[in-house]
């Protein structure tokens, strides 16, 4: 749960904490608030919660300069102080538990990028929906498109490291996923929020801008006008009269003139029964007849044969245990393993590959690939310019790799293990 004030500045927030110290609602000031300090100043917003969740709160403090000093009343023993720094896109955090003082807050403390973006197109246009997976090191998110996403889901609080992408949409009546892309994300980026692109080959529903309305410009009120809540109630009433007197009326009509009322109905084919019609049942007909129902015979007893018994079978083999299947993995810069699938992983820098460094310019768009194929995985270089080394030797045609190998993709540095 987010704290319920915004302000760009601590005045109006300490003289709150001050006025409720001097009742005896709360602790000393020094306990109440802590002041945040940064090595620069740019655009922050700070906020209370036990935990990041799937989306930033709305209700933040957000404030511009080198410091400020945040209100930690109300905070419980689970609460932590989250702290958004809008240039690099980071999010800092410390459990407000024992938080008290100053804290410098470090561009090394950062946990999680705050935002990132993933755009699904097909052929150049966004798609209209489709439903987009998320999984970091340590959790996983979706996030469901539709046409006013214009093909670009948001996804907040996520950790460093191999984020795997999967995109599942519907296709000619068919419901498809793509191949898990994976885009390797750091906190020391170019871009504040960073956009994965997932291109979709197959043929899709895309979302079309929508068409601003031409015609005449619209008419509002004054700011600060409103119509009174009684002018609403009593137009309501007066409406509700009206009707009710032209019911009235018409009633009254059709009473005092009934045969000429038939006649004009009779004109376009409707006819007002009457008692005579032998169809018309009233209350002065005693004598007509009520309907009868059947007396239901009562069921039958289901009878069974004896069943006989079945007899025990014999002792079940014993099941043949599964082998575990061998997992082909890069140790990438961050430590964390990236599974090597059967077939080819494409290795650049733009997020398209299948493993993707966007923030590496010493990696090429195109850089390298790697094939897996019956248990064997080999390496090729694409022309990349910086080239691509096994072991410190220049990758030229296909290498296989052994458990152990270092591989380097311009000054990207991997091992490959078994």
């Amino acid at each position: 749960m987010g704290v319920p004030y915004r302000s760009s500045g601590g005045k109006a927030v300490g003289g709150v904490l001050a006025v409720l110290a001097v009742i005896g609602l709360a602790t000393p000031i020094a306990a109440q608030s802590v002041e945040l300090r940064f090595p620069v100043q740019g655009a922050r917003a700070a906020w209370i919660a036990e935990s990041l969740g799937d989306a930033i709160p709305e209700t933040t403090i957000e404030f511009t300069g080198p410091s400020f000093k945040f209100p930690l009343s109300g905070a419980g023993d689970k609460a932590r102080l989250f702290v958004w720094d809008k240039t690099t896109g980071n999010i800092a955090q410390r459990p407000t538990k024992g938080l008290s003082g100053r804290w410098e807050v470090k561009p090394e403390e950062a946990t999680h990028l705050a935002q990132v973006k993933v755009k699904v197109e097909h052929e150049g246009k966004p798609v209209g929906a489709a439903s987009i997976v998320l999984a970091d090191p340590k959790r996983k998110a979706t996030v469901i498109l539709d046409p006013s996403m214009q093909g670009t889901g948001t996804f907040v609080a996520v950790a460093p490291g191999p984020a795997r992408v999967t995109v599942t949409y519907t296709s000619e009546g068919r419901t498809k996923t793509t191949p898990a892309q994976v885009f390797e994300l750091a906190l020391k980026r170019s871009d504040p929020v960073p956009t994965l692109s997932v291109s979709i080959p197959d043929p899709v529903s895309t979302a079309t801008p929508v068409a601003k309305e031409e015609g005449s410009p619209k008419v509002e009120a004054p700011k600060g006008a409103s119509t009174p809540w009684f002018a609403n109630v009593l137009g309501y009433l007066m409406a509700l009269a009206a009707a009710g007197g032209a019911g009235y009326l018409i009633l009254l009509y059709v009473k005092r003139n009934p045969e000429r009322v038939a006649q004009q109905l009779g004109k376009v084919g409707v006819k007002i029964p009457t008692s005579d019609d032998p169809l018309v049942l009233t209350a002065e007909e005693p004598d007509a007849p009520s309907p009868t129902f059947a007396k239901p015979e009562p069921p039958q007893p289901i009878l069974l044969d004896d069943a006989k018994p079945t007899p025990l079978a014999a002792t079940p083999a014993p099941i043949a245990s599964v082998p575990t299947p061998v997992q082909h993995r890069l140790i990438l810069p961050s430590g964390h393993p990236f599974v090597l699938e059967e077939g080819t992983t494409t290795v650049g820098r733009e997020f398209a590959s299948t493993l993707a460094f966007g923030d590496e310019s010493s990696v090429s768009r195109r850089h390298a690939q790697l094939v897996r194929s019956a248990g064997l995985v080999t390496v090729r270089d694409l022309g990349s310019r910086n080239g691509t080394f096994v072991n410190g030797v220049k990758v030229d045609g296909d290498i296989p790799l052994r458990p152990g190998d270092f591989l380097q993709f311009g000054t990207v540095r991997c091992r490959y293990e078994v």
